[in-house]
């Protein structure tokens, strides 16, 4: 199959200015049309998949280069110890750019519930006490999924849209029903769960049964809900190795 740099472009999500500099440098292969325009085939997909792995862990279009040239000459030990030293560097650097992203996130999270803490001090507070308790326990259940739903995604703006989708649009089509229909029974218990009547049933079950046998039903419950989440991982991965998904 071949692909005009336009093609390109849109299936790798860069600018054809970025796919004519590889071409240039000699970093992705393509040949030339009767206008001699470039043209790209599975071969060069690949080479732009490994380029853009590269790039995404920070490597310079010298280390780039280096790697491409190492790829394309004869296999020997030299050649594979070389290139190992550069992946093992990448590597080393995806790693050093993953933790300074956990950091940010975290810095972000505790700056957000910061600021929400503060909003309730100087004036939310005064209104949610006057507020049933069912209304506050609705308030609290808002603001958590609202606070993952927004620091579940890697970019504001996406963590944005599908709040609105969230609040907005149709409220029961096709997807959204079969959604609730599958985690709707769960996300009830879980709600109800985190509410005082939780606590009580658990203390009666507790009088009733006696510390023996509560433990028993403790172990039990843990281990069906060991169950179910290892079988929503294998119903969900499309692999019947579980451990690919851990």
């Amino acid at each position: 199959m071949y692909y005009s740099i336009k093609q390109m472009a849109e299936l790798f999500g860069v600018t054809e200015h970025t796919l004519r500099f590889y071409t240039d440098k000699g970093l992705l292969p393509c040949t030339r049309d009767g206008g001699n325009r470039r043209v790209f085939n599975e071969e060069s997909v690949n080479w732009m998949q490994g380029i853009q792995c590269l790039k995404g862990c920070g490597a310079s279009i010298e280390d780039i280069q280096e790697y491409c040239r190492l790829c394309l000459l004869e296999e020997s030990e030299e050649n594979l110890r070389t290139r190992y030293a550069i992946i093992c560097k990448q590597r080393g650097e995806a790693y050093r750019r993953l933790e300074e992203a956990k950091a940010t996130v975290k810095y972000m999270e505790d700056m957000y519930f910061g600021v929400l803490l503060v909003l309730e001090k100087l004036f939310l507070l005064r209104w949610l006490k006057r507020l049933p308790a069912v209304l506050r326990h609705i308030y609290a259940l808002a603001l958590v999924t609202v606070s993952w739903t927004l620091f579940a995604f890697t970019e504001i703006s996406k963590g944005a849209a599908w709040c609105k989708a969230m609040f907005s649009g149709v409220p029961f089509d096709s997807s959204s029903l079969y959604l609730l229909l599958t985690y709707g029974p769960m996300l009830a218990i879980c709600a109800l769960a985190a509410t005082p009547l939780g606590k009580r049933f658990y203390e009666k079950l507790g009088t009733r049964l006696g510390q023996r046998a509560l433990t028993v039903v403790d172990c039990g419950g843990l281990a069906c809900v060991l169950v179910m989440a290892a079988a929503y991982l294998v119903s969900g991965s499309y692999n019947p190795f579980l451990y690919f998904r851990f």
